[in-house]
């Protein structure tokens, strides 16, 4: 049978390009040629993906005359579909450039607005459904399989890269940043579960761009220091990751590490909640909540950030021990029966 070919759109953020490619689970790469067009941030995690076979790339901030000279490159690729999964204008002009079947990630624009205008009142009053981006990705994919009489043929495996399957866990992972400040918990509450996490006998790394405000000895910053592609394997030996609503929670679990997350201005409801059932997002419970995905349209600019502010540390560290609990446990259980 001939193979398939198909170029799957998702320029950025880290979190959403994450669940673009968890998306491709279960595709037959024997009959699908799976390529990949994203921001060169992020073409080195992509190339590392267990699902794509060929990484294509435009920068930050590509003028149309760059994105133009790549997509007549694409042309000579024959692709027999486009997967526009960011359905944004660019990602639109890139379709447009290269003429070909085009099938497109519509965003739930109109059920994120009723979101951020009547908050969870349409979830709690009148059973709205939450949203599921990696759902959205899904039928997207699927109804580009079915144009091109294929279908997913295998198991959906834990680990969307390469090698890190059986990988042994050895420590817990804090990111304390995230692409926008506003949704932020306070880093020295990251720091002080990081002291009573290394009190408690675990060895922590401390990732992301947020520098660790203090020393902690049995804490290793590598701040600054990580590549992006290089964080895969860090997370797929971490027992657990404590971050903030940003795309490394996205990254850990598809790696097979549960997090806990603190969500303040956004809610899981908007589709970007983990998935992994030992997960855990903690939050508050204020009218205010979601106001936007970014956090920029706070409603108190008294209290700026309450949302967030409200989550103590007592329960994020609950959540992480009881984690850390059954992991341990589940380990022993493990060991036992080998």
């Amino acid at each position: 049978m001939h193979q398939k070919k198909i170029l799957i759109i998702r320029f950025s953020a880290l979190g959403d390009v994450v669940l673009a490619l968890r998306s491709l689970r279960g595709v037959d790469s024997s009959a699908l040629e799976i390529h990949f067009l994203t921001k060169k941030k992020f073409g080195g995690i992509v190339a590392k993906s267990n699902w794509v076979q060929r990484v294509h790339t435009i920068s930050d901030r590509a003028s149309l005359s760059e994105l133009n000279r790549q997509m007549q490159g694409l042309k000579k690729e024959n692709f027999d579909a486009v997967v526009d999964l960011h359905s944004v204008m660019r990602s639109r002009a890139a379709c447009a450039l290269l003429g070909i079947k085009t099938f497109r990630a519509h965003k739930p624009r109109i059920i994120e607005w009723v979101l951020f205008l009547l908050k969870q009142w349409p979830f709690k009053k009148i059973g709205l459904r939450p949203l599921d981006r990696v759902a959205l990705f899904d039928r997207t994919l699927d109804r580009t399989l079915n144009f091109l009489n294929l279908s997913r043929v295998r198991n959906k495996e834990e680990c969307d890269f390469g090698g890190l399957e059986d990988i042994k866990k050895k420590h817990v992972a804090i990111a304390a940043d995230s692409a926008w400040s506003q949704k932020e918990w306070p880093i020295e509450r990251f720091a002080n579960l990081a002291l009573r996490l290394v009190e408690r006998g675990e060895s922590v790394v401390w990732l992301g761009f947020k520098k660790l405000p203090r020393s902690i000895p049995g804490v290793s910053d590598l701040s600054g220091t990580t590549r992006l592609e290089d964080l895969p394997k860090i997370l797929a030996e971490s027992k657990i990751l404590l971050c903030n609503d940003a795309g490394l929670m996205h990254l850990a679990e598809s790696v097979g590490t549960p997090v806990v997350a603190v969500f303040g201005p956004t809610v899981p409801q908007l589709g970007f909640q983990p998935h992994r059932l030992e997960s855990r997002v903690l939050e508050s419970t204020l009218w205010c909540r979601p106001c936007s995905k970014s956090g920029r349209w706070c409603f108190r600019p008294l209290e700026p950030q309450l949302c967030l502010k409200l989550v103590s540390e007592d329960r994020v560290w609950q959540a992480l021990s009881a984690i850390l609990r059954d992991t341990k446990q589940n380990s022993n259980e493990a060991s036992q029966s080998i």
